[in-house]
C-alpha cells in the first residue's frame, strides 16, 4: 500500500485558515464529517474510487462527497515538494457543473501558496 500523503488546508497570506472556515460553514454533521474525512483519507492513501475526485484542469482536483443533504466540495492541488495535498477552496455544490469562481479561486490560492513557499526557500 502507497505511503499516506498528508492533506494541508490553505491559509491566507495574513495567517487565515480559509478553507478550514469554509469547512466549518458548511455546519456538517457528524456522519457528514466522517464522510468528508473518508473521502479525503482515501485519497491521500491512493485508495479513492472514481468517485472520489476528479481533475478540473491546470493542476486542480476536486474531491467530492455526497451526503443526504448536499454535495460537499473540496478542490485541491497534488504537491510533489513538499509532497501533499493542498486543500484550496471547500463548499456545497449546488450546480451540475463546479463553479468557475471557485476554480479561479483555487487557482489563485495555488499561485500564492506556491509563491510563499519559494520565498520561503
Amino acid at each position: 500500500m502507497p505511503q499516506q500523503i498528508p492533506w494541508v488546508y490553505y491559509v491566507s497570506e495574513m495567517g487565515r485558515a480559509v478553507v478550514q472556515r469554509e469547512i466549518a460553514k458548511l455546519q456538517l454533521t457528524p456522519r457528514e464529517f466522517v464522510l468528508l474525512a473518508a473521502t479525503l483519507t482515501r485519497i491521500s492513501n491512493g485508495a479513492e474510487t472514481w468517485k472520489d475526485s476528479d481533475h478540473l484542469g491546470d493542476g486542480i482536483w476536486e474531491a467530492r462527497v455526497r451526503t443526504p443533504r448536499f454535495q460537499i466540495r473540496v478542490l485541491f492541488s497534488k504537491e510533489t515538494s513538499p509532497r501533499v495535498f493542498l486543500a484550496l477552496v471547500a463548499g456545497v455544490k449546488k450546480v451540475q457543473k463546479t463553479p468557475a469562481q471557485w476554480i479561479s479561486l483555487a487557482k489563485q490560492r495555488h499561485k500564492d501558496w506556491l509563491l510563499r513557499l519559494n520565498d520561503a526557500t
